[in-house]
């Protein structure tokens, strides 16, 4: 779990995270350390100063195991599907990554503002280079964000190891790198359930970053360029460019659709309605026992604690 600055968190995180049933390990680059004493279970790393690819590289040290979840010290694996997807990352070799739907939440109402599910099709193809490459191409034409995931030690590794040598300058090329690395590496298992809640907090790191279709072409081009000499060399000389071309599809089609829906949203609906209606599809969407013991996930992580508890 990475954090910065965001000390008011941690103890709730840590204590959840904990409750899942594995070691935590916190690699926070804060000025200043955090103080509360680390309960049985986690791993507190202070790495001041320190850039996100080199706290999540420090981290992979030393960590053993053949998976790692990450997650944001916002955001809050759903315990019933974590476990389903290390079930299968653990009982099928062939899966390099797994993941599945995500909702965000406004921390003072709990309600759900928006699901994020995942459009990615399975394939069964064989693990050579050029079906690897489709799979890539494949995943980054459907864009899910695949950075809080389950991942293999050794591909996640490979990754991070790309952006240090790359040292891109836009930080979205992070998830660049992961969407085309992580499913070249292997298949991508993607669960039908709620994987993670988000907390709509501010000062989130997506907020601050400069979006890939905003960003200068010259810019942009001289951040691809790095990342391709970095990524084709540990797979295969073209990954790089195949996988970048779909994610900017992807992004261009989502720019389009936003745009239409702009458009015509005041001419179907007003404002108001528009709200209810939304309402009613999460509602509908979300309405059900599992989604009702996330509800309560998501309350327990609401308390306010002056230290460390674990429940």
């Amino acid at each position: 779990m990475p954090t910065h600055e965001r000390h008011e968190r941690l103890a709730n995180a840590i204590a959840y995270n904990l409750g899942l049933g594995h070691p935590v390990i916190v690699v926070d680059s804060s000025a200043r350390a955090f103080e509360p004493p680390m309960p049985q279970g986690a791993t507190y790393l202070h790495r001041p100063g320190q850039t996100f690819t080199d706290k999540i590289l420090h981290a992979l040290t030393i960590i053993q195991t053949p998976l790692v979840a990450m997650v944001a010290d916002d955001d809050f694996f759903v315990p019933e599907t974590l476990r389903e997807v290390i079930e299968k990352l653990s009982s099928d070799q062939t899966f390099s990554v797994g993941l599945g739907t995500i909702v965000a939440f406004e921390p003072a109402s709990l309600v759900v503002k928006h699901f994020d599910t995942c459009g990615f099709v399975q394939d069964d193809s064989p693990l050579t280079a050029e079906t690897s490459i489709r799979r890539a191409e494949d995943y980054m034409n459907e864009y899910h964000q695949i950075l809080w995931a389950v991942s293999r030690r050794d591909a996640l590794a490979l990754s991070f190891e790309v952006l240090r040598e790359a040292a891109p300058k836009n930080d979205n090329f992070i998830e660049i790198v992961l969407g085309s690395s992580l499913p070249y590496a292997g298949r991508v298992f993607v669960s039908k359930h709620v994987f993670l809640a988000r907390e709509l907090a501010p000062r989130s790191w997506g907020g601050r970053t400069e979006r890939l279709h905003d960003q200068s072409k010259d810019s942009q081009e001289r951040d691809l360029i790095r990342v391709e000499a970095a990524l084709d060399a540990r797979t295969t000389k073209g990954l790089t460019r195949r996988a970048f071309a779909s994610y900017m599809s992807h992004v261009s089609r989502q720019l389009e659709w936003n745009r239409v829906y702009r458009e015509l949203k005041p001419a179907i609906v007003s404002k108001r309605i528009a709200r209810a209606l939304r309402r009613r599809l999460l509602f509908a969407r979300f309405n059900s026992p599992f989604e009702r013991r996330l509800r309560a996930t998501l309350k327990h992580t609401q308390r306010v604690d002056t230290g460390i508890e674990m429940s």
